[in-house]
């Protein structure tokens, strides 16, 4: 294997690149491309690796997105119901239900258990 480099590397028989080196694949014989081919397959790898952390990012921003909008409606939702909780538990409504329903409740005038103060 070694010999094969050794041997396209002496052999410096065309000098300049041309769009016909490109088409006939004789461009990655020349000496610069053998020199060069350790680091082009490292910023390859480098190129490979930053394109999945993209598509990673972008899909994780994705989500946040999602999730936020989620939290939004879960936040209105909330709202909305404990807005009704307090309005129903408020004690005028709560009078108002009694006698709607003809029950025979009157209101504390003492607290249902005693106060001591000392």
């Amino acid at each position: 294997m070694k010999n094969i480099f050794k041997k396209i590397s002496e052999n410096k028989v065309i000098k300049s690149i041309s769009i016909k080196d490109f088409a006939s694949g004789r461009i990655f014989m020349k000496e610069f491309m053998i020199r060069q081919s350790k680091l082009i397959l490292l910023i390859i790898a480098c190129v490979f690796v930053y394109m999945d952390n993209r598509m990673k990012c972008e899909q994780m921003l994705s989500k946040i997105d999602k999730l936020n909008n989620e939290l939004t409606t879960q936040r209105y939702i909330y709202t909305i119901t404990a807005s009704e909780l307090l309005e129903a538990g408020q004690q005028s409504v709560i009078e108002k239900l009694i006698k709607e329903k003809g029950l025979d409740l009157n209101n504390l005038n003492t607290p249902p258990y005693p106060i001591i103060l000392k």
